[in-house]
């Protein structure tokens, strides 16, 4: 799942603000993610939820890059930024 979590970011950022209809379906399916319960005792269920924690960020990273993308690109044609 980690991998399918991170290619939601980089959807995001090939898209740009197109992406806006879907940031509530990958925030929802983010937030069950983080929701992984696991034995702690369980070392190769423990290194699974980081790989999966990381993947969320690296997600979330790419959806508010992605957002913005658009944004700096238009600030920079008026002469801002």
């Amino acid at each position: 799942m980690p991998p399918v979590l991170s290619a939601f970011g980089d959807i995001s950022l090939a898209v740009g603000v197109n992406f806006a209809p879907y940031v509530g379906q990958v925030l929802m399916v983010l937030s069950q993610a983080m929701q992984f319960q696991y034995d702690k005792s369980d070392y190769d269920a423990m290194e699974y939820a980081n790989e999966i924690r990381d993947a969320v960020l690296e997600c979330f990273t790419g959806v508010v890059q992605g957002g913005l993308k658009d944004t700096k690109e238009t600030d920079q044609g008026r002469g801002k930024g």
